[in-house]
C-alpha cells in the first residue's frame, strides 16, 4: 500500500505494518477487506493515511460488505417468496424454474 503513494519513500513501511497489526489485535480484516480498504484510500488520498484513518477504512469496508451481505440474502428471499406464490397459483412449474435445477 505505502508503496503506491508518491510521497512515501521516507515512511518507513515495517514499522507502519507492525503497528497496524498492533493497532487492529485480534479483530483483524481479512484480506478482502484489507484490499477494499486500499483501494478508497488510494482513490481519496495522495499520501500515507495515519493508522487512525486506515483501521476506519477497513472498518467502513466491512461494513459495506456486511450490507451487500444483507441486500443479497434480502433478495433471495424475495426470489424465493415471488417463486413460491407463483408456484402455488399454477404459474411456475418446478420443472421449468432455472433456479430450482
Amino acid at each position: 500500500m505505502l508503496a503506491g503513494f508518491p510521497r512515501s519513500a521516507a515512511t518507513n513501511a515495517e514499522a507502519y505494518v507492525a503497528a497496524a497489526l498492533l493497532a487492529i489485535g485480534n479483530r483483524g480484516p481479512s484480506a478482502d477487506i484489507v484490499a477494499a480498504a486500499i483501494v478508497r484510500i488510494w482513490r481519496q488520498n495522495r499520501v500515507p493515511p495515519s493508522l487512525a484513518e486506515f483501521i476506519t477504512q477497513c472498518d467502513e469496508a466491512r461494513q459495506a460488505v456486511s450490507n451487500a451481505r444483507r441486500v443479497v440474502a434480502e433478495m433471495l428471499a424475495l426470489l424465493d417468496n415471488a417463486e413460491e406464490a407463483l408456484f402455488q397459483r399454477g404459474g411456475l412449474d418446478d420443472d421449468s424454474n432455472p433456479l430450482r435445477r
